[in-house]
């Protein structure tokens, strides 16, 4: 909504990953690594915590089942979020609330609220900013550190008995829990999942054609 995707497009590229993993996993219906609840701006509001250079924040509502909304992105500078961030943030809920009453037929629709809401292209990485190529990669590493993630917490262990198991150093499995994805290469990711015990495979396709 609004600049939102802008904000983020034009943020450091290890953010933008990271972000683009954390909204994934929204999208999956799944929880995010570092996220509370945003009641101050509006019921079912969420914020995504991101942790880089600077403090990114994204106030996002995923309560509907036709779209994860994104309200708005931010810099966080100070421990308490500034007004005018949950000023904005309410005034975007407010115009999710009244969009919603009408059938979004375009990919850009204008509100009464003077606020944007772009419709994605349901690719995440490609909407914040990657090339095609990047976006792939991005997308399996991130289905790759998901099943990581999933095979943690069933075996229930501890990041010093994960570190064992994965051949890695505690701090990199870290790093996992916490979705930090561009650190993180396709090589790595493959030989954590080989020392877990779980098989990876891939099939590669040609694009589907299209009928005229």
């Amino acid at each position: 909504m609004g600049d939102s995707r802008a904000r983020l497009q034009a943020a450091p590229a290890d953010i933008r990953s990271d972000a683009g993993y954390q909204l994934g996993l929204v999208q999956r219906g799944e929880v995010p690594d570092d996220f509370r609840p945003m009641p101050d701006v509006g019921s079912g509001v969420m914020e995504i915590r991101v942790h880089g250079g600077n403090e990114y924040r994204m106030f996002y509502v995923a309560r509907y089942e036709e779209a994860v909304y994104v309200l708005h992105c931010f810099v966080k500078k100070t421990q308490a979020t500034r007004k005018a961030d949950l000023d904005l943030g309410r005034k975007r809920y407010a115009a999710l609330i009244e969009a919603r009453k009408f059938e979004m037929k375009e990919q850009v629709m204008k509100t009464t609220i003077d606020t944007t809401i772009t419709m994605g292209s349901g690719d995440v990485f490609t909407d914040l900013g990657f090339s095609p190529a990047e976006s792939r990669n991005l997308r399996i590493r991130s289905e790759m550190m998901t099943a990581l993630r999933k095979f943690i917490e069933k075996e229930g262990l501890t990041q010093a008995d994960a570190a064992k198991r994965l051949k890695v150093s505690q701090p990199r499995v870290s790093d996992l829990t916490r979705g930090k994805i561009s650190r993180f290469s396709l090589d790595t990711l493959v030989n954590m999942l080989t020392d877990a015990g779980l098989e990876v495979d891939f099939r590669i396709k040609p694009p589907s054609r299209r009928v005229a």
